[in-house]
């Protein structure tokens, strides 16, 4: 029986070129065993592709060229695997003007006025692409900006209130 995996579907900043870019199968079952890749003819707006889709023992792997917001590509991927029948999906690149970041790991627990300015706890983690092919940052050095609606602050608020 064949499992039920989904398409792969990345995001790519649309005035960058991107070299040597691993898009993994990250949804196969644990239990597959042995895989194998087969790439297909692309599909779409191909003179954003440099060079050829070559295939990796997780995936593909390619490089593309800056477009134009909306430009996308479709490879059609055909993997077998040793211990399901065969599966037909679709690994999808689609230029974008922003790319989704979700922060997690801090927090800004309650706050009574005391005229201190609050403080976020935690280490940040950044977390990017699609669900199925996350890509995790947590390096050191992100930057705390304080808001209040739409309009920046110049510190850290002092009033109560709690946000995470």
């Amino acid at each position: 029986m064949a499992p039920n995996i989904k398409d792969t579907v990345r995001t790519l900043y649309y005035a960058m070129d991107y070299t040597n870019l691993d898009i993994a199968i990250s949804t196969l079952p644990q239990d597959c065993g042995t895989i194998s890749v087969v790439a297909g003819a692309v599909t779409g707006d191909e003179a954003m592709l440099d060079g050829e889709v070559q295939t990796t023992d997780m995936g593909i792997k390619l490089s593309t060229y800056a477009g134009s917001v909306g430009d996308s590509i479709a490879i059609p991927i055909t993997v077998s695997m040793q211990n399901y029948e065969e599966v037909h999906i679709k690994i999808i690149i689609r230029l974008v003007d922003k790319t989704l970041v979700t922060i997690t790991g801090v927090e800004v627990d309650s706050k009574k006025y005391d005229a201190n300015a609050i403080t976020a706890v935690g280490k940040p983690v950044g977390t990017y692409n699609d669900a199925n092919t996350p890509i995790i940052y947590t390096g050191d050095d992100f930057q705390f900006i304080w808001r209040s609606g739409a309009t920046t602050l110049p510190e850290a608020p002092k009033d109560t209130g709690s946000t995470h």
